[in-house]
């Protein structure tokens, strides 16, 4: 089906770099990452202890983007051409999560 994680901890600072796929794409746009991601960042804010979760994401994945606005990510920087996909350099976009909000 996928995956939701957390990696690159870094304990000193409270921060995670987090991350999900869902591999199945008949299991795309069923609310299936978006329960994934709430779940991963609940535990991680409220088990783990962290402070700050920080998600990129290509720029042409809006429906990640959306699924990650959704959560409560922002956006909080890019890096230009950063992938090669279809043909075409292509942004990535950093996205981070307060637990404060």
């Amino acid at each position: 089906m996928g995956f939701s994680g957390l990696r690159s901890i870094d304990w000193q600072s409270h921060v995670a770099v987090s991350g999900s796929v869902i591999g199945r794409k008949d299991l795309w746009n069923k609310g299936i990452g978006g329960d994934a991601v709430r779940v991963r960042n609940r535990y991680a804010f409220e088990v783990l202890g962290l402070r700050l979760l920080i998600a990129t994401v290509i720029a042409d994945n809006s429906p990640s983007l959306a699924m990650l606005a959704k959560a409560g990510y922002t956006e909080v920087g890019r890096v230009p051409e950063r992938y090669w996909k279809r043909g075409a350099y292509r942004d990535q976009v950093i996205l981070a999560l307060h637990r404060d909000g």
